[in-house]
């Protein structure tokens, strides 16, 4: 068995940091859910035609709002588990990871973040 040092101690910081993010994405998941669902209830209870648009106006930048916080959450997954894989010298701790499933799931489904990271080392790297 590996002795502890400092990377080890290191990738420890840095998994915890993972679990905070892969939690926070999972109840901003949730919390949409229920207030998208408490949107839906509104605008269909809206009487008025200028209420219903405003309530959807409203679920459109409840919306984005939410879209905008996958995003920060999902690009600071990227960023963490890119540090474990060149701290660990693999990306075979990812496969050892409790939340493996969640972290590929989050990463699947804001390829964006992905291709705007690998662009940036491109880029790092072409200097």
């Amino acid at each position: 068995q590996r002795s502890t040092g400092p990377a080890d101690v290191a990738a420890g910081h840095l998994k915890a940091l993972l679990d905070s993010y892969v939690e926070k994405y999972r109840a901003e998941e949730e919390n949409w859910s229920n207030t998208a669902r408490n949107m839906d209830n509104l605008i269909e209870a809206s009487t008025e035609d200028s209420q219903r648009m405003d309530n959807l106006n409203h679920k459109f930048h409840l919306e984005e709002k939410h879209n905008e916080e996958l995003e920060n959450c999902a690009h600071y997954v990227s960023k963490l588990s890119d540090a474990l894989s060149h701290l660990l010298g693999s990306d075979g701790w990812l496969a050892e990871y409790p939340d493996q499933a969640k972290v590929q799931e989050i990463l699947n489904a804001h390829p964006t973040v992905l291709l705007a990271n690998s662009a940036r080392v491109e880029r790092a790297s072409v200097q």
